[in-house]
């Protein structure tokens, strides 16, 4: 008897003395945990391969794959024993924390989650040879952010593991202070808002927050372009930092407006003071939607502009308005309609005698009316409004004031409706099934967005059976008059996927027959859109988990899935 290697890695497969195993009768499983035989059903359910089945190559490589997406293993390695009533089938789980694993020792000053946290995220939980030089630039800039400028970090491979010996080396220490943007004499009034002094310990952390702190504060006395900073040139031993405060104030900031805006909510329409700036872009937006909001009273020809004025220690923004008449509606008269009442279409129009004229409104009144004919079958509706000017009027104010009449023609074109519908392509499932998930029936009115609608519903239908690469078409033939049309639905059903084996990982305080109790997916069943949503929600409801992964994994590009959880 012999042991033959089946696997070292999970991406390498010995395959040159196999030829006589497999096949042969599987009659014993192991797999060892850190080299300790385990009974732990969580671990053994990945195990593909079965006693008292023929030895396949597809089902170890498999078991590997199933075992490796629980995360938790630096090397999984399989060996096969020939004996003389079958083969012995070991799995060998090498864990992280025995090999490739990362850890710090020394005095690193730091908590450690601030050294491992950037670590797992840019290298997952091993470090490669090849990225440990990039690991320990990342721990040194971790320490300069820190304000840390002398820190030593050597790598070192202990016993398979990874460490980093750390010395943080000594605190900084502010030497000489610059402060740069004020006025003689304010210098000593920042440094003391700050809590900076020569001699300090140097903290970047808590010296950037101080000076958001203070830079809201100044904002909030209307100096909007306040600009805080700082920088620090260390010493060549990194015990010292010189330290330059860089505080920009600008000017004040005050609001004109030049012309009318009477009653106009100018800290909604001007919102300077909630932003906190006067960035170009936010005044041009501003400048906009004052035009906007004077458009929707009516004064279709209003006009916007701004500009800056400075004056000793203060900058004006200056918004010029320039109304123009108001504009309102005259008569409003609806013609061409032929199966609707014209009551029924002025509700729908929206746009009523004596109201500020407001091209948004009329524009949407013209698409309502468009919308409800389509939705009875008349794709081919017109609806044109037309605008005629009276003569000037002037308010009680004296201000000009525009009367417009408008009018709406209809051509209401022919009503189409479903002559047929029809499905071909169908293998899954029947026609007289497949009709019933859509609205799109005979002798129904014709809308264009309805039959879409029913394309996607097929579509969800299908994929939440499993088939992925179901596509939809649909065919329209029009009679010549236009008042019928046939309907009929493609369908490339491809592939149904089943769901092959449900693998549930990472779950060390809760148990995986819990999490399996609420997942909607079971083997055997189509892997569908729906199921994998619901799987999600209720995993989620439970409010045990701090994030919740669902992946596929496929055989060998075969119609069977595994759902790793």
């Amino acid at each position: 008897m012999f042991w033959a290697p089946l696997l070292c890695a999970p991406s390498v497969v010995e395959a040159g003395d196999l030829a006589e195993l497999l096949g042969q009768t599987v009659t014993r499983i192991q797999v060892l945990h850190a080299g300790v035989a385990t009974d732990d059903q969580g671990i053994l359910d990945l195990v593909e391969t079965r006693t008292g089945q023929p030895l396949s190559l597809r089902e170890v490589r498999e078991s590997v794959t199933h075992l490796f997406t629980r995360g938790a293993y630096a090397d999984v390695q399989v060996t096969a024993l020939e004996t003389g009533g079958g083969i012995f089938l070991r799995y060998d789980l090498i864990p992280l924390g025995a090999t490739g694993g990362v850890e710090i020792r020394g005095e690193f000053g730091l908590q450690r989650d601030e050294l491992l946290g950037p670590l797992r995220r840019r290298f997952g939980r091993v470090v490669r040879p090849d990225q440990v030089p990039s690991a320990v630039t990342l721990l040194e800039e971790v320490y300069l952010a820190a304000g840390r400028f002398s820190a030593r970090i050597t790598p070192d491979a202990d016993g398979g593991r990874l460490v980093f010996d750390i010395d943080q080396g000594p605190v900084a220490r502010i030497g000489h202070v610059d402060v740069r943007g004020v006025e003689e004499g304010d210098p000593e009034r920042v440094l003391e808002r700050l809590g900076v002094a020569e001699g300090a310990v140097y903290d970047p952390r808590q010296l950037e927050a101080r000076l958001a702190e203070y830079e809201a504060e100044i904002r909030e006395r209307r100096y909007y372009e306040a600009r805080f900073r700082h920088d620090v040139s260390p010493s060549p031993d990194g015990r010292t930092v010189d330290l330059v405060l860089d505080i920009q104030t600008g000017s004040p900031v005050e609001i004109q407006v030049d012309g009318d805006l009477t009653n106009a909510p100018l800290d909604e329409l001007v919102p300077i003071a909630r932003e906190g700036s006067i960035d170009e872009d936010l005044l041009e937006d501003s400048s906009l939607r004052v035009e906007m909001y004077l458009r929707g009273l009516g004064y279709r020809d209003a006009r916007v502009t701004h500009r800056r004025t400075v004056q000793t220690g203060l900058l004006s923004v200056v918004f010029a308005v320039d109304r123009g008449p108001e504009y309102r509606v005259g008569n409003v008269t609806i013609t061409g309609q032929e199966t609707v009442p014209i009551d029924d279409l002025a509700v729908r129009f929206g746009v009523f005698s004596g109201a500020p004229l407001v091209a948004a409104d009329v524009d949407a009144g013209v698409l309502a009316i468009r919308s409800w004919y389509a939705e009875r079958g008349h794709r081919d509706v017109q609806v044109v409004p037309r605008l005629t000017e009276r003569d000037d009027e002037v308010d009680d104010a004296g201000l000009a004031v525009v009367s417009v009449d408008v009018t709406v023609e209809i051509g209401e074109g022919p009503e189409t409706t479903i002559g047929a519908v029809g499905f071909s392509g169908n293998g899954a499932f029947t026609a007289s099934a497949l009709a019933t998930l859509v609205d799109t029936q005979i002798g129904v009115p014709y809308f264009a967005p309805h039959v879409a609608a029913d394309r996607e519903r097929l579509r969800a239908y299908y994929l939440n059976e499993g088939y992925e690469t179901v596509q939809v078409d649909v065919v329209e033939r029009f009679e010549d008059d236009g008042t019928t049309v046939n309907v009929l639905f493609q369908l490339t059903e491809g592939v149904q996927v089943v769901v092959d084996h449900v693998l549930v990982i990472g779950t060390n305080q809760v148990s995986p027959s819990t999490v399996r109790s609420e997942m909607t997916l079971r083997p055997g069943d189509p892997l569908g859109l729906d199921e994998l949503a619901e799987t999600r929600r209720r995993l989620t409801a439970l409010g045990l988990f701090r994030r919740i992964d669902i992946r596929e994994l496929s055989h060998g590009g075969g119609n069977r899935r595994d759902v790793v959880v």
